[in-house]
């Protein structure tokens, strides 16, 4: 059992598509998460998401992880310090923030590290394939489940625990 299996799950309400016929509403792609992280020295954070989705596309064995979002995937989107909503629209990513994408390429779940803040403050390189979050996908009837966990480490300089944004 996942640790974030005892929360609610939150409805995803921002969906993209990059399909020429585009959305044709939640049979075609919907999503819902949830999450929970634990207080240990070492922290951890948990995530579950559930996708609804019509017809599976995952990446081809060939296809490069910064292609992953070309295909049936996930970006999670982390801003350490909470500043996005000041930062102009359409400004993307800024020097705090963390973006991993997701996908099932085979028979393997692959969690790419695609954006992270600057080496100096997190000690990761990115575009990597990150091994130190574990990842599990599994095809569903109607879609697929993916549960992520993501130490603190992968993180920084983001502190996990209460009434903190993410």
């Amino acid at each position: 059992r996942h640790r974030a299996a005892g929360n609610p799950f939150v409805p995803l309400t921002r969906i993209k598509t990059f399909r020429k016929d585009g959305w044709k509403g939640p049979a075609d792609l919907s999503a819902q998460f949830r999450m929970e992280w634990d207080e240990t020295d070492e922290g951890r954070l948990f995530i579950e998401i559930q996708v609804r989705d019509d017809v599976w596309s995952p990446p081809p064995a060939n296809a490069q992880p910064a292609d992953f979002w070309k295909y049936d995937s996930l970006s999670l989107y982390f801003d350490t310090h909470a500043d996005g909503y000041s930062a102009a629209p359409g400004s993307g990513l800024d020097t705090n923030d963390y973006r991993y994408d997701v996908a099932m390429q085979g028979d393997k779940p692959i969690v790419f590290r695609n954006a992270n803040p600057q080496h100096q403050e997190c000690f990761l390189q990115p575009k990597e394939i990150d091994t130190a979050v574990a990842c599990e996908i599994e095809r569903t009837g109607e879609g697929y489940s993916c549960r992520l966990t993501i130490p603190q480490t992968r993180l920084l300089s983001f502190r996990i625990g209460p009434e903190r944004l993410l």
